[in-house]
């Protein structure tokens, strides 16, 4: 198998210098939002190399593929070959979400506080693994998006804590709310 890892990301000496201090992609007036995250490509990640710590993470487009409605149109007609009526319905409240695509490139925004169950902690690789398929409400959007030839950047920033992260997370939603109107694409509350 052909590494695909590029050997030019470069960063602090932090123990993540494989990360950038910028995302690649269009500007927007919210880029200031994630100044301090680390980034690197979506594909190109691997699990073993982000933090086992708390945090916040930020999807981002880095390139546009096919438009919105012929990825969700793929997807769709692929999966539709299941006839299950209630996965579909699911996949699809998920999927719909793409339609709010516009012209910033960030599409998510999520934490890792909260999200397994009373007492169960969660950080910033276990997330990624969630995106990957495992569960995550972003899951079938961004598969559609990959399908699509879309490219995708996966930024993050650590927080000391699991609050702090939840603290963080809402106040960049709230920031990101006032600049554009709306919370990013993919994010539903």
């Amino acid at each position: 198998m052909t590494n695909l890892r590029p050997n030019c990301l470069v960063g602090l000496d932090n123990g993540y210098s494989m990360f950038r201090d910028k995302p690649l992609g269009p500007k927007c007036m919210c880029d200031y939002l994630f100044n301090g995250f680390r980034w690197g490509e979506l594909v190109v990640i691997r699990a073993k190399d982000l933090p086992n710590k708390p945090g916040v993470y930020v999807i981002r487009v880095i390139e546009r593929g096919l438009n919105v409605e012929s990825t969700i149109s793929y997807l769709n007609d692929v999966l539709g070959r299941t006839k299950w009526y209630e996965f579909l319905r699911y996949v699809n409240s998920r999927l719909n979400r793409l339609r709010r695509i516009g012209d910033c490139p960030v599409i998510y925004i999520g934490s890792t506080s909260g999200l397994r169950g009373v007492g169960a902690k969660s950080s910033i690789r276990s997330r990624y693994v969630d995106l990957a398929g495992r569960r995550h409400t972003a899951f079938f959007p961004i598969l559609a998006l990959l399908l699509a030839g879309w490219r995708l950047d996966y930024g993050f920033k650590i927080t000391n804590s699991h609050s702090e992260a939840k603290e963080l997370e809402e106040r960049l939603k709230k920031e990101y709310r006032e600049i554009h109107g709306a919370l990013p694409a993919l994010v539903a509350r």
